[in-house]
């Protein structure tokens, strides 16, 4: 026979179960992984905008390097390579690739990265007060970082695409 203290012990026992220790993991689990899909996503996000910052500093530089240069040498270009500009700037094209940790100048593209920037410079003519005025010529400076981002489709295929990022100003001829 049951002792009605073994009862009263049954009734007063305060341990889980273990349907609800397998339904407190199950709500767990869920939980981590919708955490962990938020962080993966939000790191994939924060790489995109360090290569975005990385590539606006590429193109910072060389605009600094033309705004900073003789405006006689500053020639007219349409995509030019680093190459080409650091020549005609007069800055050893190899030279500056090892300052900036890479080996060697490759056509438009700094060593040792994913980036490669394109200058266009282009001569125009702006009239000031209505027209009246001499116009004043300027150069337009355009320089594009282009890189290529790898993203997985749906089917989970590894698709790449191009990105590009654009700066420009103006510069002109200072007069005594």
């Amino acid at each position: 026979m049951i002792s009605s203290h073994w009862i009263r012990d049954k009734k007063n026992n305060k341990a889980f179960t273990m349907l609800e220790i397998i339904v407190a993991v199950t709500i767990l689990a869920i939980a981590f992984v919708g955490i962990m899909t938020h962080i993966l996503t939000t790191q994939k996000g924060a790489q995109s905008t360090i290569e975005e910052l990385k590539a606006i500093a590429y193109a910072a530089d060389m605009i600094d390097r033309i705004k900073n240069s003789d405006y006689d040498k500053v020639k007219e270009y349409d995509k030019a390579d680093d190459d080409k500009v650091f020549t005609d700037l007069g800055i050893d094209p190899k030279e500056e690739m090892k300052k900036i940790g890479g080996t060697d100048s490759s056509v438009g593209q700094m060593s040792g990265t994913k980036f490669k920037r394109e200058v266009t410079v282009k001569e125009i003519e702006e009239k000031f007060n209505g027209g009246t005025s001499k116009p004043i010529k300027m150069k337009k400076v355009m320089v594009e970082v282009l890189w290529k981002v790898s993203n997985k489709d749906d089917k989970n295929n590894l698709v790449l695409r191009d990105v590009k990022i654009t700066l420009q100003t103006l510069i002109r001829k200072l007069v005594n």
